[in-house]
C-alpha cells in the first residue's frame, strides 16, 4: 500500500488542525453551547489521490463519543456535475447512530444510510483501522481485520478519496493508505478454438491497452464451485464483455446476471448469427466480421465503448 501524507487534504467542511505529521478533526467548536453540545459536528477532507479499485485503509482514534459519532472512508465524491446535478458522495465506516457499521450515499441533502447490525459502539481512546476494499461494483468493509460487511455500490470513474466524520470531540487520523487495482474486465463466451482469436487478439488487447486486468471465464476457476466462482468474477469486475453469437445457455445466464447487477455490460456478435434473441435484441451489440479485415473495426468499436460506458472519457 502507498501511504498518503496525511497533512496534504483538501478542506471541505468543518474545522480541522495539523499536529506535527498527523491530521485531527476538531468536533464542536470549544464555543458552542452546552446545550447544543450532544449534535455533533460534520467534517469532510478529500485528499489529490484518484482512486476507482482497490483498498483505502485509515486508522482513527476518537478522545470521547456520543449517539452520533461516526467515521467513514470516501471513496467517490462529485462536488457538482451535469448528471448528478449535485453534489454527490459515497462512504463507509463506523456509526454509533443506527449500528456498527454503514454504507452511506449522500446527494442534494438526501442520505440513504444501510447498516448492516448493531454490535459493539465506538469506544474513546481506542484505535479503530478501516479498510474499504473495492473490486468493480462490489465493495467490503473491515474492521480491525474482521469483514464486517459488503455490498453492491455505484462506482463508474475514478474519483478523489477522502475521511467523514460527524463527532462532538476530537478524532484523530493516525494513518491513511491507498493500494490501487487495475479495473477488471471479465469475459463470457463460447469456450472453443473457434472464438480464441477473438478474444486473444481483439478483446484482450483492447481491454489492457486502456488499462484493465482481463480475464475470460475459463480462466478463473478454482477448486470451489464454478458458478459461485464465476459470480463472484462478475461482481467484482468493472465492466462484462460477452460472445452471444452462440447460444450458450453459461453465456446467456452470466449476461442475466450482470444485468441483474447493473453492470456495464458490452454484447458482441458475429454478424453471420443474424437476429438476436428477444431479450438481449435492444442492448447496444457490436457486430464483427470475424476476419482479417474486421479486425480495426471491432477494436475501435470496443475501445469506444468501453471509454464511453466504464471510463467516462
Amino acid at each position: 500500500m502507498e501511504k498518503i501524507p496525511l497533512l496534504d487534504y483538501t478542506l471541505v467542511l468543518g474545522e480541522f488542525e495539523k499536529k506535527g505529521t498527523t491530521v485531527v478533526f476538531k468536533g464542536m467548536p470549544s464555543s458552542t453551547p452546552s446545550e447544543t453540545k450532544e449534535t455533533p459536528a460534520m467534517g469532510i477532507i478529500l485528499y489529490p489521490i484518484l482512486f476507482k479499485d482497490g483498498r483505502i485503509k485509515a486508522t482513527v482514534k476518537f478522545d470521547e463519543t456520543s449517539l452520533n459519532s461516526a467515521c467513514g472512508i470516501i471513496f467517490d465524491y462529485f462536488p457538482f456535475d451535469n448528471t448528478r446535478g449535485s453534489p454527490y458522495l459515497q462512504y463507509a465506516g463506523i456509526t454509533n447512530s443506527d449500528g456498527y457499521i454503514y454504507v452511506n450515499t449522500y446527494q442534494a441533502n438526501e442520505s440513504k444510510n444501510f447498516s448492516y447490525r448493531k454490535q459493539n459502539l465506538i469506544e474513546p481512546q481506542k484505535e479503530y483501522e478501516l479498510v474499504v476494499d473495492i473490486r468493480g461494483y462490489f465493495m467490503r468493509l473491515y474492521v480491525n481485520d474482521v469483514l464486517v460487511g459488503y455490498c453492491n455500490v455505484s462506482k463508474s470513474i475514478e474519483t478523489n478519496i477522502g475521511l467523514h466524520f460527524l463527532n462532538i470531540g476530537s478524532v484523530h487520523i493516525l494513518n491513511l493508505e491507498v493500494d490501487k487495482k487495475k479495473p477488471k474486465a471479465f469475459v463470457v463466451m463460447q469456450f472453443s478454438d473457434d472464438y480464441k482469436p477473438i478474444y486473444e487478439d481483439v478483446i484482450r488487447k483492447v481491454c489492457e491497452d486502456k488499462g484493465f486486468d482481463v480475464i475470460r471465464g475459463d480462466e478463473s476457476l478454482d477448486t470451489g464451485m464454478i458458478i459461485s466462482d464465476i459470480t463472484r468474477q462478475i461482481e467484482e469486475s468493472s465492466v462484462i464483455i460477452a460472445d452471444i453469437t452462440p447460444n450458450n445457455p453459461n453465456v446467456f445466464y452470466e449476461v442475466g446476471y450482470a444485468h441483474a447487477l447493473r453492470k456495464p455490460t458490452i454484447l458482441m456478435s458475429d454478424k453471420t448469427r443474424g437476429t438476436l434473441p428477444f431479450d438481449v435484441s435492444g442492448f447496444r451489440t457490436i457486430f464483427y466480421e470475424n476476419k482479417i479485415g474486421g479486425k480495426n473495426a471491432i477494436e475501435k468499436m470496443l475501445g469506444d465503448f468501453l471509454d464511453n460506458m466504464v471510463l467516462g472519457k
